[in-house]
């Protein structure tokens, strides 16, 4: 008796299909020039939640704070990549 496993092809085809019916967690790590732009791009998708940005400087995550109550802000990017995110953006 033989068993099929999926081939990897399956699997990934399984995976893209699981992540096109689900919303993808998004993290900025960086809140000078490119930061705030990618922010905002990100919150104005649909399926996008932007849920945590990372900056050295205090008052710039404060002030990302203040347009998005609901994200995390954290000056250690290292918090950030913990998370389970599925997408960092590097700016």
């Amino acid at each position: 008796m033989s068993v099929n496993a999926p081939t990897s092809e399956q699997r990934n085809k399984s995976l893209i299909e699981e992540k096109v019916n689900n919303d993808i967690d998004v993290g900025v790590i960086g809140c000078g020039y490119w930061g705030p732009k990618l922010a905002r791009n990100i919150h104005q998708i649909p399926t996008a939640n932007l849920v945590m940005i990372s900056d050295l400087r205090q008052e710039r995550l404060e002030e990302f704070k203040d347009l998005y109550p609901d994200i995390e802000i954290t000056t250690n990017y290292k918090e950030l990549l913990e998370d389970n995110l599925d997408a960092v953006l590097i700016a």
